[in-house]
């Protein structure tokens, strides 16, 4: 263990010779980003980029930050160097992973006001041992930042090419960038990866160890710090205990870190995927065949895939997309918009197909992404025109007809052992297929001649140059979870628009990391979150049901990671609001007396004769339906009540924050007051709102009578006086709902 050694201040830090050094053959030291030298020849150059954003709309190249981002710099260049205090020297290709904790790392320290690594005490590694778990749970809103590569704005799949007469890119280091996507090396580490988690919702080993270990590395580099003057660490970290105890103790740590999907966000996607598998798959799998041919018949696969025209959809006045040629294309691994060839640009097409339907299959089934790679494709026969991983079965009443998928899980067993899920279900006379059992024939349709060619059986295969399409065996995989998990956020990124998203749902979620990332937040465990919070929230007795589609070793682990409490909750607090909102409008059927300018809409409504003649009982469950059926669930304020949801267009609150609108359905807490709502279009109120409109009298005739009022000078006082002595005089009016109320809550 090396000494303690105190930080070295005093002198001048030397910028200058650091950043004139060389630290590969591409880079220098100071440049914003490194290209490193691959150890081999086949492996592609890592790229290290300094530039990343920070909490308060910073950038990491501030000079506020200089001396920590030397520290960084120094810390990563040790690492690989030949004379690293660390006693081993790591991998070009490691300094990827090491990105992934040090941006997580710097931020930080950024927000806590840590300037440096002589900051970093025992007490401040402690609050970052605290912080970790919901860093790497919501490191966006947690930093309150959002990636750099996400804020472009979206441009059309066929503008116009650039007048400069830009080259293609290279597309070989674009994907070099993969390690890049969410700012994090994490997506050969996903949720879904075998082996990479410990337990169903438990932070992977590698997501903590990435973070905690450059801390590590950091103090193994002090001499390197010491010889260009760089603050130093007090201490050893964390007083000598062991990296991997610390990183073993967070990883274990049971959190819950991918919630399912507000609606807001689930059902634009869903459209879109089902859209590509029930409408779209027809061309694309044309053009496939049209590829195939023209290399058969030794053609131009390019000049062939031009002449092809796409189908007008049903409800359209055009083709859904422009004929395959040289157009400007967007990817998520690399910030800006590039000229493709008409071959990338069926490239992109397929697999734009090929995102959709595993978006289909994770969200309508809920496998993990690892069970999606272990299915095998091929036909069982020519006459069965289903893939070979499915297989069908007729309930006992022989009226129904059930379709399953086999594939392989490992999740929580020593060996990997062969599984079947449920896919879906049709009338034993239908031809109409589910949702996952289509898509799972258009994957097996849409692969068919690459695993010919391959003498592969994966479902779904991969391409593994990231150029052009594959003619050989020589440039086709299998697919892995890195490679799927990449195709759907493509999908999502390019053909969901999720643009107009507000920022919270209906539920109160923040739907701003999904605007704001173009869904590229989206990790494969979503769609099996969100499955499962669609059952157990529509009928929770199914509970025991989902425990044996996810192949769960018991229930309780359904329960609190797919069904907790939070979920609960919600669904009791919508059901108190329903309640709440029938017995107001029994109230109001009872002659409640309102007040507001939604107060006659409301009457006239609910004021009908049929309902008056109604039992209590009868009454109740009237009004409950009427409710229920038009969502007309109330929000109750000591002020009064608004119905936004009759008409969100007349919400004053929601226009003084920007813009009303149908989407907007929950009334803007922020810009409301109570002089807004009480002349809002949405607004009524009655005798329990009384009292603080008496107090809210009481208080502005008292300041109006004090000396030097001048109701000209004092304009908004003198409005808001008279606001509420009109609504006193309305809400005065007796009537005896009260009485009735007591008694329907008496049964």
């Amino acid at each position: 263990m090396r000494k303690k050694k105190q930080p070295i201040q005093s002198r001048a830090i030397n910028f200058d010779v650091m950043g004139a050094r060389a630290v590969s053959e591409k880079s220098y030291w100071g440049d914003d980003i490194w290209y490193l030298k691959s150890a081999s020849s086949f492996a592609r150059e890592p790229r290290l980029n300094w530039k990343f954003s920070l909490p308060g709309g910073e950038n990491s190249l501030l000079e506020k930050h200089q001396v920590l981002l030397a520290s960084f710099r120094e810390t990563v260049l040790g690492m690989i160097s030949e004379d690293s205090g660390y006693g081993k020297v790591l991998s070009p290709h490691s300094t990827l992973g090491m990105m992934a904790g040090a941006r997580d790392l710097f931020r930080w320290m950024v927000k806590c006001g840590y300037k440096s690594f002589a900051d970093l005490d025992g007490q401040a590694l402690e609050i970052f041992e605290s912080d970790l778990p919901k860093i790497l749970a919501d490191r966006f809103k947690f930093f309150g930042i959002v990636p750099g590569v996400y804020d472009r704005p979206r441009r059309p799949v066929n503008a116009p090419l650039s007048s400069s007469g830009e080259e293609e890119v290279d597309f070989v280091d674009i994907s070099s960038e993969i390690f890049e996507l969410d700012e994090d090396s994490e997506t050969s580490y996903d949720l879904d990866e075998e082996g990479a988690e410990r337990s169903e919702d438990y932070f992977s080993y590698e997501q903590v160890s990435l973070r905690i270990s450059f801390i590590f590395y950091a103090y193994w580099q002090s001499d390197r710090f010491d010889r260009f003057n760089l603050p130093t660490m007090p201490a050893f970290p964390y007083g000598g205990e062991p990296c991997g105890a610390i990183v073993s103790r967070i990883g274990t740590a049971y959190c819950k870190i991918i919630p399912p999907f507000p609606d807001e966000v689930a059902l634009p996607l869903l459209t879109s995927a089902l859209n590509w598998v029930n409408e779209r798959s027809k061309d694309v799998l044309d053009l496939v065949d049209i590829y195939f041919d023209a290399l058969e018949k030794d053609l131009n696969p390019s000049v062939e895939l031009r002449k092809f025209k796409f189908s007008t959809l049903e409800g359209e006045l055009g083709p859904w997309r422009a004929p395959i040629d040289f157009e400007v294309s967007e990817y998520i691994n690399h910030d800006g918009w590039f000229n493709s060839s008409p071959l990338q640009t069926f490239r992109n097409v397929v697999l734009n197909l090929s995102g959709a339907c595993l978006i289909i299959i994770l969200f309508f089934v809920g496998m993990r992404v690892s069970e999606v790679c272990s299915l095998k494709g091929g036909l069982p026969s020519k006459k069965k025109n289903v893939a070979i991983c499915l297989e069908d079965a007729f309930t006992k009443d022989s009226l129904t007809r059930l379709f399953f998928v086999n594939g392989v899980t490992s999740k929580g067993r020593q060996f990997p052992a062969k599984e079947k899920w449920l896919v879906g279900s049709s009338p034993v006379d239908s031809d109409v297929m589910p949702p996952a059992v289509k898509a799972l024939c258009v994957l097996e349709k849409l692969f068919s001649k690459w695993r010919e060619v391959s003498s592969l059986n994966d479902l779904v295969l991969n391409f593994s140059r990231p150029r052009g399409m594959p003619r050989d065996h020589s440039n086709i995989t299998p697919s892995k979870t890195d490679t799927i998990l990449r195709q759907i956020r493509q999908f999502i990124y390019t053909q969901v628009d999720l643009s107009a998203l507000p920022d919270e749902s209906i539920h109160g979620e923040s739907l701003v990391i999904y605007r704001e990332s173009r869904g590229l937040c989206i990790k494969g465990h979503h769609g099996r979150k969100t499955f499962s919070a669609y059952i157990l929230e529509t009928r929770s007795s199914l509970l025991r049901a989902v425990s044996q589609h996810f192949k769960h070793m018991n229930v309780s682990i359904t329960e609190s990671a797919y069904f907790p409490a939070v979920h609960r909750l919600r669904q009791e607090s919508e059901s108190q609001r329903t309640a709440d909102s029938v017995a107001f409008f029994v109230d109001v059927v009872r002659g409640e007396k309102l007040a507001g300018r939604m107060a006659e809409r409301i009457e006239t409504f609910f004021k009908s004769d049929d309902l008056k003649k109604l039992s209590d009982k009868d009454l109740l469950e009237a009004v409950e339906e009427i409710v229920t059926t038009n969502e007309l669930q109330v929000f109750f304020n000591d002020a009064g009540n608004c119905f936004i949801r009759a008409n969100p267009k007349g919400s004053r609150c929601r226009m003084a924050g920007g813009g009303a609108s149908w989407k907007g359905v929950k009334p803007d807490y922020m810009a409301r007051s109570a002089s807004m709502c009480a002349g809002c279009e949405c607004f009524a109120a009655h005798r329990a709102h009384l009292p603080y409109w008496t107090q809210r009298e009481e208080r502005l005739e008292e300041q109006a009578r004090s000396p030097g009022y001048n109701p000209r000078e004092f304009r908004v006082d003198e409005r808001d006086r008279k606001q509420a002595k009109a609504m006193v005089i309305l809400l005065s009016k007796k009537n005896d709902a009260s009485r009735k109320r007591k008694e329907l809550n008496e049964l």
